[in-house]
């Protein structure tokens, strides 16, 4: 009865492992892709980005967070998540942080 009761518990807990945590929702996806290229380097622009996706969503900054980022000669692309967005958004800024575009992308 005990082992029943027991297995019947942890099957239950088991559906909940794969959702992730709100609390982590800040944090990047648990697997960034091999070609992100976020850095030191890339900080002002990802936060230049973060803060004109909360602008435009109406959302806090922390309910954005920066998915990836890959660098051109043209500037930098910040892919980005809203929470409860059900869309990744692309922002362009160059390294200072001064944002030229934002706007809705294509899931990968």
């Amino acid at each position: 009865m005990k082992t029943s009761v027991l297995g019947l518990a942890l099957l239950g807990l088991s559906g909940c492992m794969n959702a992730q945590p709100e609390a982590d929702w800040n944090s990047a996806p648990a697997e960034r892709p091999a070609y992100d290229q976020s850095s030191e380097a890339t900080q002002l622009a990802e936060a230049a980005c973060r803060a004109a996706l909360a602008s435009k969503t109406g959302q806090t900054l922390d309910d954005t967070r920066v998915d990836y980022v890959l660098r051109s000669e043209a500037g930098l692309g910040v892919w980005m998540s809203a929470r409860g967005a059900q869309t990744q958004w692309l922002c362009q800024s160059d390294s200072a942080g001064n944002v030229s575009g934002l706007g809705e992308a294509p899931v990968p």
